[in-house]
C-alpha cells in the first residue's frame, strides 16, 4: 500500500524529534538493545518524542509479528467448586 500523504506525515513528525531521542530509537530500530537510561528516557517522552517513540513501536511489532491478530478461547474449570458436597452424603 502506498500513502504518500501520511508518509509526509510520519516524516514531518520524525524531524522534530529530539537528537537524543532519535538515536535511542534509531539503534532500536537497528536491531540494537537500549539501556536501562534510555528506557527510562522515553518513559518521559512527549509531543513529537512521543510521537515518533510511537511510530517506531509499531514499526518494530510490524516486522516482528506482521499484522495478524489471533486469540485463544481460554476455558478453565474451577475443581474446588464441585457438584457434590461432604454436607451431603448424610
Amino acid at each position: 500500500m502506498n500513502f504518500p500523504h501520511l508518509q509526509n506525515s510520519i516524516d514531518r513528525q520524525l524531524s522534530m524529534t529530539s537528537p537524543h531521542t532519535a538515536a535511542i530509537l534509531d539503534r532500536a530500530l537497528s536491531g540494537q538493545d537500549i539501556t536501562v537510561e534510555e528506557a527510562t528516557k522515553l518513559f518521559d517522552a512527549q509531543g513529537s518524542d512521543l510521537w515518533a517513540m510511537i511510530a517506531a513501536a509499531d514499526n518494530l511489532r510490524a516486522r516482528t509479528v506482521g499484522d495478524v491478530v489471533t486469540y485463544v478461547i481460554n476455558r478453565n474449570i474451577n475443581f474446588s467448586d464441585m457438584w457434590w458436597t461432604p454436607s451431603e452424603s448424610g
